[in-house]
């Protein structure tokens, strides 16, 4: 389950906030590691990926005149990872993030595929 709110401030700052609910699934580290199947959150400490899928159609523009870019967004998507030694069981998938430059770069319809 999840709750979405959005802040609207003076200063013309929107703020999206997304908050879910559900018991953690985190795995521990060595010293040192990392995993290419999560992301480290704290020393010895990781969180596997998983997919939530949030959509919201935004103008890269807001608050930014034409050649600025003081706005970014990142998209990040699944990448399934092949069978192999690093994968016995076939199940293992991970991010990989591209910085989408431009509006006209960001226009594409989803891939259901890759989520």
């Amino acid at each position: 389950m999840f709750t979405d709110l959005w802040y609207f401030y003076q200063d013309r700052k929107i703020e999206a906030e997304v908050k879910l609910t559900g018991i953690l699934n985190l795995g521990a580290l060595q010293p040192g590691d990392s995993r290419k199947y999560g992301t480290t959150i704290a020393p010895g400490l990781y969180a596997p990926v998983h997919q939530h899928f949030f959509v919201a159609r935004m103008d890269m523009s807001v608050d930014c005149k034409p050649g600025e870019s003081h706005n970014q967004v990142v998209e990040v998507d699944v990448k399934v990872e092949g069978p192999g030694d690093a994968n016995v069981h076939n199940n293992a998938f991970y991010t990989e993030e591209k910085l989408l430059k431009s509006e006209l770069e960001a226009i594409h319809d989803c891939n259901p595929s890759s989520a």
